[in-house]
């Protein structure tokens, strides 16, 4: 793993690609390094425009927010693909202070990707007073601009900043002759949430384009006007694509069930819709009064149908672990604490998935017996899936007492489990105070096997205490290599101590250790991956120059048979499919942590992204896009974007095998 940036150096200059060996090495090993990001500014005044280029890359990667007002003065560059990488690294650092020199680059005329990248930067970082200026981009003859700052008012809304003259502005793109700018506009809606106009978005929902028509139900669903579930209803009835009526159905989850529930049958629609279907039951369950609930036709009828899933009733559906274990949360939803015999009769199936299902359901359902419920089972269980998933489903049950459960998973031989434990004793530090130094001790017996995820659990926990014994244990964590679990003992050291710590000593660079495998290089340039499944295969583009360290990653553990016989473990209808944990339950790694390669990608439909629990931690587990998400872009590495087989991607469902999957040429 430590020898990949050189890996990188050599391979580009095998190419061709650059012409100065050691700029470029130096540049690599600074960014793989994190180091500080002065220690680049010298190679932003080189003569050689890719030089200049690599070296804004890895601002992009480092985000060092010192360094914004050097990456700002390269807008200016005189070589197009400079500016185009200042862009988009100074959306990626998120510095508010690069607002004004976006807007100054963006009145003036260049290439239509820096002009991408700058509204794109804009939406990141931006506040009011790029308002004028994105709207007059609205107004573009290019449609990659229109479209672009569409994206840009959708990501400003999702941080919270609106404007309703650029609401207005972007309903008018509903009706733009091009069909990326009308999805990118009916997305932006859908993020902004307040001040719509129904009556555009209801003719957007019947577009030509199933892009338009998914994001303008969305926004309709947000509207929550009750005058508007017509064109939803006919959208989830009779929409030929199942993308557009998962979106109908996650629609109608913002309406009360007295609303939503005669729209919401299972019959005769695809699978991963009625998965959609039942989880819209719980959520507008949950919008209901209990009273008016009890005895209602919108209750029986949902019931009825919940119940008909879980005992396998339907003599014409045959429902799967998916579809059950939705239903198991929907029906907790539904019944409250009249789901807890149901539920409970799931508890020793033989299928895992759906027994984990059923003890977040208990937890959902959140009464005293269900907290006894789930107290029995930990102690009578030995699957680490099912006490993982007992862990997390008592801390939402309130008025118990879970302390013992806690301090059995401190005795744990899993890193995940001992985290989760100490995670929970922390949520009452004052009454757990006494149970502080049983975290210190349970991290010093497995701290060789905790990965990065769970050190840093249980480093906020030692925090959450201000246990003073911890504090020998996080200086030691200051000598490791990994950044992230560095951070952490810093954070904790900090709460404990009430003493600032010198970030800067403790964050040194990180030594390479390996000579570079200069051979590895040549098998990253044109790689493919084929994914076999029982449903078909799937065959995705690798992207090294853009994400070597990831792509050699997922190339090395696919050669080593790691990915063999996991599953697609979380299954998303129209976000995401998920797999390459070898725990199944959402919490595996492989034991070490790579860097995090954010990149000019975007999240279109069929891109391959790394899943993360924050920058610098990933490790195998990725992800596939079923359609469009503005809102990962440049928050996950893109390492790949599949080429053949989405029909497969659409038909995968939460427990099919990932049988092999082979690199190729």
């Amino acid at each position: 793993m430590k020898y990949l940036p050189f890996l990188l150096l050599f391979a580009l200059i095998a190419a061709g690609c650059i012409t100065n060996e050691s700029e470029f090495k130096k540049i690599i090993t600074l960014e793989y390094q994190r180091r500080p990001c002065e220690e680049l500014l010298p190679m932003l005044q080189n003569s050689e425009p890719r030089i200049r280029r690599r070296a804004v890359e890895a601002f992009a990667k480092l985000q060092d927010t010192t360094c914004v007002d050097a990456i700002a003065d390269l807008l200016d560059d005189v070589n197009h693909t400079v500016r185009i990488e200042a862009a988009f690294a100074l959306g990626q650092i998120g510095s508010a202070s690069a607002e004004q020199a976006l807007l100054k680059r963006l009145n003036k005329k260049d290439v239509d990707e820096a002009k991408r990248r700058i509204l794109e930067a804009l939406g990141k970082v931006g506040g009011e007073d790029a308002f004028p200026t994105i709207a007059k981009q609205l107004l573009a003859l290019e449609p990659t601009i229109r479209g672009e700052a569409a994206l840009a008012i959708g990501r400003l809304a999702y941080r919270s900043i609106t404007d309703s003259t650029l609401t207005e502005a972007v309903t008018l793109l509903l009706s733009d002759r091009n069909a990326d700018v009308r999805w990118k506009a009916a997305y932006a809606l859908m993020r902004i949430d307040n001040n719509l106009k129904p009556g555009a978005l209801r003719k957007a929902a019947e577009d030509e384009d199933l892009r338009v028509r998914m994001y303008a139900l969305a926004a309709l669903g947000n509207i929550k006007n009750y005058t508007f579930i017509e064109p939803i209803a006919r959208a989830l009835d009779n929409d030929p694509d199942w993308r557009v009526r998962v979106n109908a159905a996650k629609a109608f989850a913002k309406y009360p069930l007295r609303l939503s529930a005669n729209h919401l049958s299972v019959l005769n629609q695809p699978q991963p819709v009625r998965v959609a279907i039942i989880e819209a039951i719980g959520k507008s369950a949950l919008l209901e009064p209990k009273r008016y609930q009890a005895n209602s036709r919108e209750l029986n009828f949902s019931r009825s149908q919940l119940e008909d899933i879980l005992t396998a009733g339907n003599r014409h559906t045959k429902f799967n672990q998916a579809e059950k274990g939705a239903a198991l949360l929907a029906y907790a939803h539904l019944m409250g604490t009249e789901a807890l015999a149901l539920t409970e009769q799931h508890l020793n199936v033989g299928n895992i998935r759906l027994r984990t299902h059923a003890i977040e359901a208990l937890g959902e359902i959140g009464s005293k017996n269900a907290f006894k419920t789930l107290k029995e089972k930990y102690a009578n269980s030995t699957h680490t899936a099912v006490k993982t998933a007992i862990l997390e489903a008592i801390k939402k049950i309130n008025g118990t007492n879970g302390t013992s459960i806690y301090l059995k998973a401190l005795e744990e031989n899993d890193a995940i489990l001992i985290a989760l434990g100490a995670q929970g004793l922390a949520g009452d530090s004052l009454k757990n105070k006494i149970h502080a130094n049983k975290i210190v001790a349970a991290y010093q017996r497995f701290s060789k096997e905790m990965g990065t995820e769970s050190t840093q659990m249980v480093f906020a926990a030692m925090a959450a205490f201000k246990e003073q014994k911890a504090i020998p244990v996080l200086e030691e964590a200051l000598k490791s290599k990994e950044k992230p679990i560095v951070s952490a003992a810093l954070n904790a050291l900090q709460k404990i101590t009430g003493k600032e710590v010198a970030a800067s000593e403790h964050l040194s660079p990180q030594k390479l250790s390996e000579n570079p495998d200069i051979a590895a290089v040549f098998t990253l340039s044109g790689t493919h991956a084929i994914i076999s499944t029982d449903r078909g295969q799937i065959k995705i583009e690798l992207l090294p120059e853009d994400a070597p360290l990831t792509v050699n990653n997922f190339v090395n553990l696919t050669k080593s048979a790691y990915y063999d016989s996991l599953t697609f473990h979380r299954v998303v209808p129209n976000f995401v499919i998920q797999g390459g944990d070898p725990r199944g339950d959402g919490w595996g790694s492989p034991g070490y942590a790579i860097r995090s390669e954010f990149n000019k990608n975007n999240y279109l439909r069929g891109a391959v992204g790394m899943a993360s629990s924050g920058k610098d931690t990933e490790g195998s587990q990725f992800f596939i896009t079923h359609s469009a998400q503005p809102h990962l872009d440049g928050r996950y590495t893109v390492f790949g974007r599949v080429v053949s087989g989405m029909d497969v991607v659409d038909a995968i469902q939460e427990g099919d095998i990932i049988n092999k999957i082979r690199i190729s040429k």
